[in-house]
């Protein structure tokens, strides 16, 4: 190992000490049932990657142990590495939100003054106009006096006023008539569609439930297709276990069971199955047990059938 590893966080601690055994990572994997792939990201210390904490602190455990490694010392540096990508984790949730806050009032800012600055332009623009094309002021008055008629003033505004409103009744009459004819339409209105709530994937419908609330039968995930199913995992969590799951090579798929939880998982050719707690699980392939290997913290790798 390097002369000088009080610096070194758990990924590199670990990494530092396997190379001093001179041993692969395949060998690692191969020596603790720990996948390759979880082996890499525990040394490239991605927790966005890694499982739920207490599952990646048994695998840094069995990790150091198959290195002649300090599994103690692995955990603390484990511990503080985990709290500073929490602490930068908020700090960077923190930004985005102020961000979403800030943004949006400068560009109300913005708008509002060059709101502002166009009035003030159109304002003055006709200003401008009016001062230019006005008439002077005696000229105006006389226009207005000889621009006055002779008639009655009450008889001109009775005129006028007569035939306004005249016109003025029919426009309306006509206006209700087209209220009438576009709110007949606008009562035609079609039917409702009731939406529902997606099932949850994955989550067979005939689960039980009890009166406290434990689910004592979990979902039948299903892989195969066309009524074609070879085989059927059961599995029965007697521990709290995380599982992960590739079922004929497909993409994997995580499951957290706690005490009671069932899943039945389907498949045509084969399963590769990771657990992180050994001892906390029964299985069964097409009814018949499954001997899982290790102990209650362990974790496993293994491939079915």
């Amino acid at each position: 190992m390097e002369n000088n590893t009080d610096n070194l966080s758990f990924g590199r601690y670990l990494r530092a000490a396997r190379k001093e055994k001179k041993t692969s990572i395949e060998w690692v994997s191969k020596e603790t049932r720990i996948a390759r792939d979880v082996l890499q990201k525990i040394e490239a210390e991605d927790h966005d990657q890694l499982p739920q904490e207490v599952f990646a602190r048994g695998f840094i455990r069995a990790y150091a142990k198959a290195v002649g490694a300090d599994m103690g010392d692995a955990l603390k540096r484990y511990e503080v590495s985990l709290e500073f990508h929490r602490r930068t984790t908020r700090s960077e949730a923190d930004l985005i939100q102020l961000s979403k806050k800030f943004w949006p009032r400068i560009l109300m800012s913005l708008a509002a003054l060059v709101s502002m600055v166009a009035l003030m332009i159109f304002s003055s623009s006709i200003l401008q106009n009016n001062m230019g094309h006005g008439e002077p002021a005696g000229a105006g008055d006389k226009h207005a006096v000889e621009s006055v008629p002779h008639e009655s003033p009450a008889h001109g505004v009775e005129g006028a006023s007569g035939g306004s409103s005249n016109h003025t009744d029919k426009d309306s009459q006509e206006a209700d008539a087209e209220t009438s004819s576009s709110g007949g339409d606008a009562a035609i209105t079609g039917d409702v569609l009731e939406e529902k709530p997606p099932a949850s994937p994955g989550i067979d419908e005939q689960s039980g439930i009890d009166g406290a609330g434990d689910v004592r039968e979990a979902a039948t995930d299903t892989v195969a297709q066309d009524n074609k199913d070879i085989y059927e995992l059961y599995f029965l969590a007697k521990e709290e276990t995380w599982l992960k799951v590739i079922a004929d090579e497909q993409e994997p798929k995580e499951y957290l069971l706690k005490p009671g939880y069932e899943l039945m998982i389907k498949a045509n050719t084969s399963y590769n199955i990771l657990i992180g707690n050994a001892g906390g699980v029964a299985m069964k392939l097409n009814g018949k047990p499954v001997d899982v290997p290790g102990r209650s913290g362990q974790a496993v790798n293994m491939e079915l059938p």
